[in-house]
């Protein structure tokens, strides 16, 4: 079975358990823990994101390691508070995914605090996760770029074994935290994606794509309105895309990752990610932003549907935006095929024009308006910012 029917069916289950009766859906998920225990696992983790309002952050990896929803459920931590690793002590515990636990640190002879994400110790053992954590730490080393998270060093242990990487400790909230806790106006979206183009812009210039874009996986720093210094770092590049044939952890063909709800539709087809894959998530941001609410509101494999084979998303725009720029703008980032959407550097140009001209505003645009390529079809990026 191919991972892209692994996920199709994985989903569909969960779709059937969801609208199951409880005392029906216990039953069912006692005959799969007996036949199928990694299926049934995954499942519950499933409902247990949907139960407690998280989103279902699923990633499906070949081995199927990772078949679950990220932070559904609490883990036992790597490593117990005030252990020493390398030369940090462990502090706190800043967060907790299906791939490890990220601590605040102590540097304790040079009393530098740091951030430190520990790889999940049943991953430890397997070769691939600890090629791909430790290329993780080489590429955003190498980047070097103000608006991505700064990499200190890369930690390996044998007794116990464990694996870590050593960053920069953020103080801030993730942009997921903080549009829950407000809107965003027009100028600070605008600020928080033309830094993340100009990040990424640095990624893809080293061959990389981050292929897991959203709130979470960006961290807001500092005054968004504030142009003197840089505000947003894009974090996590755990299932990046690396131009490095030699490494164990390359993605096999026919193996999807990322986070379904803000994946491209070419990853769910388990295709080579492009950069094209991260302005796709770009645009979802973007929107999310602007419209105080996700491009798609379906999950599991209804979600998957929609964005490989439609309809597109209905995107409203709050009135007073300007829409005439905003709406062509957003259909293009999220259409269908990757060649089809602008790049990084386009959706750059086009919003730097909106930010600096501030064009009056239009009423609110839907997907009713939109036509295939109708944002090359109508002159492109240009004619949008004239």
């Amino acid at each position: 079975m191919s991972d892209v029917d692994a996920y199709a069916r994985l989903m569909a289950a969960f779709d059937e358990l969801e609208r199951a009766s409880p005392q029906d859906r216990a039953s069912r998920l006692e005959v799969l823990r007996a036949r199928e225990p990694s299926l049934a696992h995954s499942l519950v983790e499933l409902l247990a994101a949907s139960a407690g309002g998280r989103p279902l952050e699923a990633m499906v990896d070949l081995s199927g390691v990772l078949a679950s929803g990220l932070g559904a459920v609490e883990r036992p931590l790597p490593l117990a508070l005030g252990t020493t690793l390398g030369l940090y002590r462990l502090d706190d515990v800043l967060g907790q995914g299906g791939m490890g636990c990220v601590y605040r640190a102590t540097h304790v002879e040079l009393g530098r605090r740091a951030a430190i994400k520990v790889l999940e110790p049943r991953l430890t053992e397997d070769a691939r996760y600890a090629s791909r954590f430790l290329h993780e730490a080489k590429t955003v080393s190498a980047l070097r770029h103000p608006n991505v998270v700064e990499v200190y060093d890369f930690v390996e242990t044998t007794t116990p074994r464990r694996v870590a990487i050593v960053m920069e400790l953020l103080e801030g909230l993730t942009l997921s935290a903080l549009l829950t806790e407000r809107p965003l106006g027009l100028k600070e979206a605008l600020s928080a994606v033309l830094q993340l183009c100009s990040a990424l812009e640095a990624v893809h210039a080293q061959g990389v794509v981050h292929r897991d874009l959203k709130p979470d996986n960006v961290m807001v720093v500092g005054p968004l309105t504030d142009a003197t210094r840089p505000s947003v770092k894009l974090l996590d590049f755990g299932i990046a895309k690396v131009p490095d044939p030699r490494a164990m952890h390359q993605t096999a063909t026919g193996v999807m990752m990322g986070t379904p709800a803000y994946m491209a539709p070419e990853q769910f087809a388990a295709e080579p990610p492009t950069p094209a894959t991260d302005v796709y998530a770009l645009g979802e941001l973007l929107y999310e932003m602007l419209a105080r609410r996700p491009a798609f509101t379906e999950r599991g494999l209804r979600l998957m549907r929609r964005k490989t084979s439609g309809p597109a998303p209905e995107l409203v725009l709050p009135e007073g935006l300007p829409t005439q720029v905003l709406g062509p703008l957003l259909e293009a980032c999220l259409e269908t095929a990757a060649a089809d959407r602008p790049s990084v550097a386009e959706l750059r140009d086009a919003l730097e024009g909106l930010r600096d001209r501030e064009p009056a505003p239009r009423p609110a645009r839907t997907a009713a308006a939109r036509g295939a390529g109708a944002w090359r079809a109508k002159a492109g990026i240009a004619a949008l910012v004239a």
